[in-house]
């Protein structure tokens, strides 16, 4: 009987050791996974459909406060100088010169007898015939300028009076300042025929070219 018992155990034994081997195999398989799993992350994954907001938009500083300006002042011009006739400047020259130079309340523009003498001159513009000259004279060429080659013009302003003679002759512009004094001293010998206005010969302010040229 031990025999037999001994041998019944024999045969148990190796069915008991495969029950026992299966249940730690599968015991094992959770832990073996429980230890695999990565650690979870806190990164934020959005889903797929999910849209974007856009950033709020920047905030704009406030205005300065604004400063209310003056109003623009228009300048103040003066009156403009009063126009005379012929007849009426002439009266108020002969009254200037017979009270010792009074001006009797006059226009400050008005005020001296060059100022007043100026405005017996016109432009030819201002007039219904302009002077035409009479005569003319040929300025002599300088010597030292022929002698170089040089050419060039001098422009002349005068005024031709009431007889048709130039006055107050000065150089305008010119070329060369060795032309100036031959130009102003044939200017002098021209004679012209008067302006006129309303009939009669007026003052006439002109600008008379004279040209200095080498003949080839």
């Amino acid at each position: 009987m031990p025999y037999a018992s001994c041998r019944r155990c024999g045969q148990v034994s190796p069915a008991l050791g495969a029950v026992i081997l299966t249940v730690l195999l599968f015991a094992a398989v959770p832990l073996a996974n429980l230890f695999s799993i990565p650690p979870p992350t806190t990164e934020f994954v959005p889903p797929e459909n999910a849209s974007l907001l856009p950033p709020p938009p920047p905030v704009e500083p406030p205005p300065p406060p604004t400063v209310d300006e003056p109003p623009e002042e228009k300048p103040k011009f003066e009156d403009e100088p009063q126009k005379l006739t012929l007849d009426q400047i002439d009266a108020i020259i002969n009254a200037r010169a017979g009270s010792n130079g009074a001006d009797f309340g006059l226009p400050s523009h008005l005020g001296d007898v060059d100022a007043l003498e100026q405005l017996r001159d016109f432009d030819p513009g201002q007039i219904d015939k302009i002077p035409a000259p009479l005569q003319r004279i040929a300025p002599a060429y300088p010597y030292e300028l022929k002698q170089q080659g040089t050419s060039g013009w001098v422009k002349v302003f005068l005024v031709v009076d009431e007889t048709g003679t130039p006055r107050n002759l000065r150089v305008d512009s010119s070329s060369h300042p060795g032309f100036e004094t031959a130009a102003l001293e044939a200017a002098r010998l021209w004679r012209f025929s008067p302006g006129m206005l309303d009939g009669k010969p007026i003052r006439t302010r002109l600008v008379v070219p004279f040209h200095f040229r080498l003949e080839r």
